[in-house]
């Protein structure tokens, strides 16, 4: 594909997935109920244009918060999912809003002060995210609710307990402001990974002699130097595919692989500590036995245990694989003696190409860029059973997003429940 496009997320009520490939069309799809609230847009983060106006759409979303929490400690009488779980889901869904958009602005803001501020801001709602995970009168008042008659409520309570024993927050006082702590510093820890690897972007100085094999349309979109292009994080991609010049891959696997370093090294250190020191204020024996915990795969030992199944019944397979492929790699290079992780997808596609007739560049001429957004458009219409219209002069983060109301199938503008910002800059400091 011609393109390439941001990260697309849906989120309807209680239900959050997230995808994204880099190199394909990539839909940074949002879905959010309530039409009425899309129009005077205090669900949109990047409709506040300033980062003082930003500051001031978190406190609301957490004021929101707040607020609903508020009203269910003081339910008086009975526990019930209306007076209480229904409350508690509110309450989340605006941490969970105010989450998920200061972190995409982190990602997608053309504006480093915006993206400054959408950080610092990602870090505040992270904390009072991690009080409500050790709020003992919330847990207390989501335990006396009775056991709700449908299985979706019934699992979507039991697996809220069993999150906010997970958390701790049946622990002493002074241990329960322990783990406040360390979860503060290990958000602050994970903001910085993701910042460092968002602003270390890798550029490749080529010779045009090393550019063989790279689509002429791909190296029009990479700035010229004297005597070949200067490619940057969108085009390593195509030079670990593409690229004839093993040195050039080389370099490319390098770059994608060492994105923030050397200055991660030391943030990766101490995260890993604070998450050590985490799961042993929780007794837990490390953080992998606490990730597990609330997986279907329970423990590290299972863990460990389907690795080696995974790796005992692909092994013979793998190393066949190999040497058919360094064998097929010699006859073009016969002074091959090893295939190394940047030569992989090079001598793969040239191995489809020689023995099927089929490569990724030919494959491209059928896949151009609007057809197939049109197409990824279409498929949400029909797996969602909704509408998507294009809305005229909506506020976004950048000129080149389009917003759309999402309606329900026959629906019309008026009865519109979500919007779907579709967005494809790219952003050049990433």
């Amino acid at each position: 594909m011609t393109s390439a496009a941001g990260t697309r997320w849906l989120r309807p009520a209680m239900f959050k997935a997230r995808c994204g490939q880099p190199g394909f069309i990539l839909l940074a799809l949002l879905i959010i109920p309530t039409g009425a609230f899309a129009r005077t847009d205090p669900l949109h983060a990047w409709a506040n244009a300033t980062p003082d106006a930003l500051e001031r759409w978190v406190a609301a979303r957490t004021a929101a918060a707040a607020a609903r929490l508020a009203t269910l400690r003081g339910v008086k009488g009975p526990r019930t999912v209306e007076n209480t779980l229904v409350l508690y889901d509110a309450a989340r869904n605006e941490l969970a809003l105010a989450t998920a958009q200061t972190g995409l602005l982190v990602a997608v803001s053309p504006a480093s002060a915006m993206r400054d501020k959408a950080q610092a801001l990602s870090r505040t709602v992270a904390a009072e995210v991690a009080k409500l995970n050790l709020d003992r009168g919330a847990y207390e008042a989501l335990a006396a609710v009775p056991a709700p008659t449908d299985a979706a409520t019934a699992y979507y309570l039991q697996r809220t307990l069993l999150k906010y024993r997970l958390a701790g927050v049946h622990k002493d006082e002074a241990t329960r402001a322990k783990i406040l702590g360390l979860q503060d510093h290990i958000a602050d820890l994970a903001g910085q990974f993701d910042r460092n690897v968002q602003e270390s972007v890798p550029v490749l100085t080529a010779a045009r002699t090393e550019l063989e094999g790279l689509p002429a349309d791909a190296l029009a979109n990479q700035p010229a130097t004297d005597g070949g292009h200067a490619l940057g994080a969108d085009a390593l991609g195509l030079v670990l595919e593409l690229g004839a010049n093993p040195g050039l891959r080389e370099r490319a696997w390098l770059a994608q692989v060492n994105r923030g370093f050397p200055a991660n090294e030391k943030v990766l250190t101490e995260l890993l500590a604070a998450r050590s020191e985490l799961a042993a204020a929780l007794g837990y024996a490390s953080y992998a036995e606490l990730a597990a915990a609330d997986q279907m795969v329970g423990n590290t030992a299972r863990v460990r245990s389907l690795l080696d199944e995974v790796s005992d019944a692909s092994r013979d397979a793998q190393a066949a694989e190999y040497a058919q492929l360094l064998a097929f790699a010699k006859t073009r290079s016969p002074k091959l003696t090893t295939l190394s992780q940047a030569d992989e997808k090079y001598w793969l596609e040239q191995y489809r190409s020689a023995t099927w007739g089929v490569d990724g560049e030919t494959v491209r001429g059928y896949l151009p860029y609007r057809a197939v957004e049109t197409g990824v458009l279409q498929v949400v219409s029909r797996l969602f059973q909704v509408e998507l219209k294009p809305v005229k002069d909506a506020p976004t983060w950048d000129a080149s997003v389009t917003v759309y109301d999402v309606l329900e199938r026959g629906g019309d503008s008026d009865g519109s429940t979500s919007t779907c910002n579709r967005g494809t800059a790219r952003r050049r400091s990433r």
